[in-house]
């Protein structure tokens, strides 16, 4: 068990975002001591770091939230293959191909803007 300060340094999630992640559901609410302090498991930390990876890809809270859903699907049936299972591996499939093509679109946005400031620098260092 992890306290949320512990949490936060595992995870690299400060404080407000495990909380506002529990709020959104991404994370389910964490187990309470006494005292009211949320406590943290080993699958939390799992799931946390998960979140972290698809965060960096710049997944849209929306997109991560189906992701985990997806994955507490597939996750027990992950042994029997069944359709339950299949069906939660390709909506995680679709999802990040969409977001892909997402990712492809503003790298094209931003060649072009590579290229015009090419052209400027091009043109300013023809003017010296």
């Amino acid at each position: 068990m992890y306290t949320i300060g512990q949490t936060s340094e595992k995870t690299g999630f400060s404080r407000d975002t495990l909380r506002y992640y529990e709020k959104v559901g991404l994370i389910p609410p964490p187990s309470r001591l006494e005292n009211g302090r949320r406590v943290y498991t080993d699958d939390d930390i799992e799931t946390l770091l998960l979140l972290s990876s698809l965060k960096s890809t710049g997944l849209s809270i929306e997109e991560m939230t189906n992701i985990v859903k997806a994955r507490k699907i597939a996750l027990p049936n992950r042994e029997k293959k069944n359709d339950e299972y299949r069906n939660s591996v390709q909506k995680k499939i679709a999802i990040l191909h969409k977001h892909i093509h997402v990712m492809e679109l503003q790298k094209q946005e931003i060649e072009k803007i590579i290229q015009a400031s090419e052209e400027k620098i091009r043109h300013y260092e023809g003017l010296i």
